[in-house]
């Protein structure tokens, strides 16, 4: 027991030491300001970018170390101080192995600082599927409301999250189905408001799962809200009037309200409005009224109009040789889509590098000549395949052999029950679509009917499934089924030769046998006749 307590003032004296060394070590270092570490151009980049992380500490700073969360050891020390209070650590083209969780300290004389907070470095474009953001119901929102902003994609990502120039926006929002029909449409609606004309709302949203939540996909589609103010409606009338002979002069008058409320007055040639409230737009001869007189262009698609997600399509919009700018439109947007000025002296092309289920629907072109836009084109329908990736199978009742001239019966099933199937021959529509049965326990199908067959063409098939809802959105394709139908032996020159050659020789064994039986006979007379005549000779000579 003497012993035990002689050793106790010396454990308290170690102890005490001990603890006095950990608090003045940790007085040492908090006594350095912690560093503050950013990202340039900012902490959400793209694969192939350029970032640079800034860490910064007090002049007496030495060197700085660059910790990335997960490595147990430092990044990427440095003594090289760009400014008297700043390291740099660039990193020249970003990858997904780049994104992640980064703290930064530096050395002085004195010591070793504490870390700098977390900056999250999140690389985007790493998941390549396609996003769609819209605005509902539209992209005009009145100032002080609150607008619905739908991010929508073919991947379940796990969340989605909201950014406006750049930066975020909102909290993340869970992955939904928010088109049960489409099978395959995830997505998430985010409240954005009250929104005021004195900002730039301008929004993407990006996809990502939870297990890597700094690794997001490709962006959606750029989105600017137009933020209309609370003035009053304007007023506008045609004067003579509205109704006018063709040929004839009209001026369109477009009259609002001034600051003051007061209406100002009549100002000709202003279509842009400044000080004065009234314009007045003076069309002539070359009234908007008359675009009839302008020929309807010509809309197409290449290579075709069925296309699959992730193929490039161009469309062509072809007019006159006066059109100065062609416009496409999509259906179901009241805003043009794209114009761009003529590629050749009668044509604009508008490509899609990357067809994505969202580009399909229905669309139609015009152009402009001088203030003049002409009469719509003609509808065309582009549409997506592969959307829904329930397989069907096609087939031919009884076999894959068909008579010419016959008919056959073609079914395409499908485990799921889309609304409409429809049979391609040659990546061409053949058949208008049949509505789906259910021919078999858990699986759904149509029977089509082709024929009658020749043998002088292909007959190659293949069978979609889609919904009502979205007749623009295909499945992927059934197998590919090749009909075979053997020509009938034609009738050569040889067979008939041949022919010709058995019946003369046919004929001539007749003949020959003919010849032979009649020259038999005639012999066999001879001989009758000989022998009755020495009969009667042998009598005369012989006298009795």
């Amino acid at each position: 027991m003497a012993t035990g307590d002689a050793m106790t003032p010396f454990l308290a004296v170690l102890l005490y030491l001990g603890l006095s060394v950990d608090v003045w070590i940790q007085v040492l270092a908090g006594a350095l300001s912690k560093p503050t570490l950013r990202a340039v151009p900012s902490n959400v980049v793209a694969t192939g970018s350029q970032v640079t992380l800034f860490c910064e500490g007090p002049s007496e700073a030495k060197e700085y170390y660059l910790y990335k969360e997960g490595s147990e050891d430092y990044l990427m020390p440095t003594t090289i101080l760009k400014t008297e209070n700043k390291a740099t650590f660039s990193v020249s083209s970003v990858q997904w192995n780049n994104a992640g969780q980064y703290t930064c300290e530096y050395k002085s004389s004195t010591g070793t600082s504490e870390r700098s907070d977390n900056l999250e470095l999140v690389v985007t474009g790493v998941h390549s599927s396609n996003i769609t953001l819209s605005a509902l119901p539209h992209m005009v929102v009145t100032s002080g409301d609150n607008v619905t902003l739908k991010c929508v994609s073919e991947w379940a990502y796990d969340v989605f999250i909201l950014m406006k120039e750049d930066e975020k926006f909102s909290r993340h929002l869970p992955s939904q189905n928010i088109h049960p029909e489409y099978l395959g449409l995830f997505g998430a609606l985010f409240t954005v408001g009250p929104v005021n004309p004195s900002q730039r709302w301008r929004f993407t949203c990006y996809g990502y799962y939870m297990s890597t939540p700094q690794l997001w996909s490709v962006p959606s589609n750029n989105l600017e809200l137009l933020v209309s103010g609370k003035l009053q409606k304007p007023n506008i009338w045609a004067q003579p009037g509205s109704v006018i002979s063709s040929g004839s002069s009209v001026t369109i008058w477009c009259e609002g309200v001034l600051k003051s409320g007061i209406r100002g007055p009549a100002h000709a040639s202003v279509q842009t409005l400044t000080g004065n409230s009234l314009a007045g737009l003076s069309l002539g001869l070359r009234n908007s009224v008359l675009a009839g007189d302008l020929s309807k262009p010509t809309l197409r698609v290449v290579p075709r109009n069925v296309v699959t997600t992730g193929d490039q399509v161009t469309f062509f919009c072809e007019g006159p040789l006066q059109a100065k700018e062609y416009i496409l439109y999509k259906e179901g947007r009241s805003d043009y889509l794209i114009t761009t000025l003529p590629e050749t002296r009668n044509k604009a092309k508008f490509p899609i590098s990357s067809v994505g289920w969202n580009d399909a629907g229905r669309y139609w072109c015009n152009y402009k000549v001088t203030n003049d836009r002409s009469a719509k084109s003609d509808l065309l329908e582009l549409v997506v395949t592969g959307v829904y990736p329930s397989k069907l199978k096609l087939s031919a009742l009884p076999s894959t052999v068909v008579k010419s001239g016959a008919n056959v019966s073609l079914q395409c099933v499908s485990r799921q029950a889309y609304t409409w199937l429809i049979l391609m021959k040659e990546d061409e529509k053949f058949s208008r679509p049949l509505a789906t049965q259910n021919i078999y326990p858990d699986l759904f199908g149509a029977q089509f009917t082709v024929g009658p067959m020749t043998p002088n063409q292909r007959w190659s098939f293949t069978c979609y499934g889609y919904y009502w809802t979205s007749s623009q959105l295909w499945s992927v394709p059934s197998n590919h089924l090749e009909l075979l139908v053997p020509a009938p032996a034609p009738e050569t020159q040889s067979d008939h030769t041949v022919e010709n050659l058995l019946r003369m020789g046919m004929a001539s064994l007749v003949l020959i046998i003919l010849g032979i039986l009649v020259f038999e006979s005639c012999h066999g007379s001879r001989h009758v006749q000989h022998a009755n005549g020495m009969g009667m000779g042998d009598t005369v000579m012989h006298p009795m």
